[in-house]
């Protein structure tokens, strides 16, 4: 996979993931609402919860810019929305619909043009395409050379 398109993907990544979180910090009662609603969490809990998760997007969304980071930071993008997208899915499936949040009060003009299973299937496609074209850092050519090194030195 060719370098310039994984990083393109994993800087338009975090740049959605970044507003998302920017707007969810600018009013979170809306995030907050639609946890209550879809009975994740009530009260204190739900509070923690929505916070930890705004909070998580914004370091996922710094880590997305950094190439070392990556691959960990759309791992667990890519579990989040598999994960809202599992529970959005669900609420619908009972008739029990709950409009999503994911960008606060935005999120109903969004929703208008680009619904949620087609948002989360091309930021699925994305994160995917950042996973195919970063490589384990185990697997990492200075980290071979490394583990050589040392070994020559030491007599391994």
């Amino acid at each position: 996979m060719k370098k310039k398109g994984v990083t393109t993907c994993a800087l338009l990544c975090a740049a959605v993931f970044g507003f998302s979180a920017f707007m969810k910090t600018l009013d979170p009662a809306t995030f907050f609402d639609s946890w209550v609603e879809m009975s994740l969490a009530s009260g204190s809990l739900a509070y923690w919860g929505v916070w930890s998760v705004i909070s998580l997007e914004w370091v996922l969304a710094c880590a997305l810019c950094f190439p070392g980071w990556r691959r960990a930071a759309a791992w667990i993008l890519l579990v989040m929305i598999l994960g809202f997208s599992f529970i959005l899915f669900q609420q619908e499936l009972h008739g029990t619909s709950v409009p999503c949040t994911c960008f606060g009060k935005a999120s109903t003009a969004i929703e208008a043009w680009l619904p949620w299973p087609v948002r989360n299937g091309l930021l699925l496609a994305l994160l995917l395409i950042v996973l195919a074209g970063e490589k384990s850092p185990r697997h990492s050519k200075l980290n071979i050379e490394s583990r050589l090194k040392w070994r020559l030195r030491n007599n391994i």
